[in-house]
């Protein structure tokens, strides 16, 4: 905020946030007018507000931008009006700052179009219904495969009637005992274009629940397999002579190199969604980097198996995804944050929770990405979960976080070093963090384990 005289349109009082703003102290602006100041990059733009402001008596959400004393530009947005004090005219004028707002906006812009660009990439078609298996989503490969041009031309419509008319009564109790949790993994049916003939596709579905575990509607990857059918068919009218046997084999094959399709793709998901959040904030996705590397070395160090170190690393590597649903100065602001801006920051696990659960991870990825921020002691976010009931790989994870955290350097803060941060967790073992996790960090330290260097 600041008052300037009129007609001299000199400063006459600044407040603080003006003066952080600009980078300049009260002594330098008191007294000075916006031009002397060089404040406006653009005079023009400037002198258009001061005769709207003569004309009405005030002005209210002009884009003007402005110029700090480093030279840094900002969007500013003002507001202002003449007002009167002691017989004398003043113009009170209102700045706020929209520099960051601008940068988050055209971060989620490259964030979508990235999406979108994933999307358009997959050769499979990924489509979501509701309960009642209404589509509300089709990918672009989705459009093609079934013969259409808009996506509107098939959302709302029965995913059911994308089927042939034979198949229709089998897809529907196999949704059901999906949505029951009695059937997993792909199934073959014949699906049907618009233009009204039929095609072999594999169907792979997987439930969407909300935060208190009830089904939401479903997530389908669907998989055009005419070619591989007709190979099939080909090869089986030369492989009537073959045994039984050699038959198990080639099936055994076959399912062994479908796994290591979708085992691939899962990787390259977890890839895509990391380099969604480094568009956003290239710190975040080297903090969820490095925190994945001290999670997997501290579950080596409690023995965990194979498979629950491949879910752990998958839950580090993503565990912030969520805080794209954050505003990014508020992500990035020093100091204490205010009741509302705590509570933003406080949803983020659940938010990383609902982006992670229409994907199907051999472990429970998603819900330990939930309970990440959760503590012993009942104080942590988002549910007050206690002991026992946060699973263990989020109390890894909870460890690696605070750690890697305090340790690295911030845009807004300078690092606390790796002994502070081991020290915070120390200090914790027992109330907010595991004891034994808290060791197992210390003891993957002491073995030689060392961040790598940030992006």
């Amino acid at each position: 905020m600041a008052v300037s005289s009129l007609p001299e349109r000199r400063f006459t009082d600044v407040n603080e946030a003006f003066l952080s703003t600009l980078g300049c102290s009260r002594e330098e602006v008191l007294g000075q007018t916006s031009e002397e100041l060089g404040l406006f990059v653009e005079p023009e733009q400037q002198r258009a507000v001061a005769e709207q402001l003569r004309a009405q008596g005030r002005v209210a959400d002009r884009e003007l931008k402005v110029r700090r004393k480093d030279g840094a530009i900002l969007d500013g947005l003002f507001s202002g009006e003449i007002i009167e004090s002691q017989g004398r005219q003043y113009f009170l004028t209102v700045m706020s700052d929209q520099t960051e707002r601008r940068r988050a906006e055209e971060a989620l812009q490259e964030s979508e179009a990235l999406y979108r660009s994933i999307m358009s990439a997959s050769p499979d078609d990924i489509g979501v219904t509701d309960l009642e298996g209404r589509l509300r989503m089709v990918s672009p490969a989705g459009l093609t495969m079934f013969g259409y041009e808009r996506e509107e031309e098939m959302l709302g419509r029965s995913f059911s009637e994308c089927l042939v008319p034979e198949d229709r009564e089998r897809a529907q109790a196999n949704v059901a005992l999906r949505l029951q949790g009695a059937l997993r993994g792909p199934g073959e049916y014949r699906g049907l274009r618009a233009d009204g003939s039929a095609f072999a596709i594999e169907v792979n579905g997987e439930l969407i629940r909300d935060a208190d575990e009830q089904p939401t509607g479903m997530v389908f990857i669907i998989r055009d397999i005419t070619a591989r059918k007709e190979a099939e068919q080909n090869a089986l009218l030369f492989a009537q002579a073959q045994t039984e046997l050699d038959e198990r084999k080639q099936a055994e094959e076959a399912l062994a190199l479908s796994a290591a399709q979708l085992r691939e793709q899962l990787h390259e998901t977890v890839k895509a969604m990391g380099a969604i959040v480094g568009l956003r904030d290239p710190c975040m996705a080297a903090h969820e980097r490095r925190v994945a590397a001290l999670a997997a070395a501290i579950a080596v160090e409690l023995g965990l198996g194979e498979e629950a170190r491949e879910g752990l690393a998958f839950a580090g590597e993503v565990h912030d995804t969520g805080k794209v649903a954050v505003p990014a100065e508020i992500l990035s602001k020093p100091g204490a944050l205010s009741d509302m801006e705590y509570a933003l920051i406080t949803q983020h696990p659940e938010a990383g929770r609902e982006l992670l659960g229409a994907i199907h991870f051999r472990q429970p990825v998603a819900e330990i990405v939930a309970q990440h921020h959760e503590r012993l002691n009942g104080s942590g976010y988002p549910d007050g979960l206690r002991g026992d009931e946060i699973m263990l790989e989020a109390r890894i994870l909870a460890v690696a976080d605070v750690v890697e955290a305090m340790a690295s350097h911030r845009p807004y803060r300078p690092t606390l070093g790796l002994e502070a941060a081991l020290a915070e967790v120390r200090g914790g073992a027992g109330t907010r963090y595991d004891a034994g996790v808290v060791a197992a960090c210390e003891r993957a330290f002491a073995a030689g384990f060392v961040f790598d260097t940030p992006d």
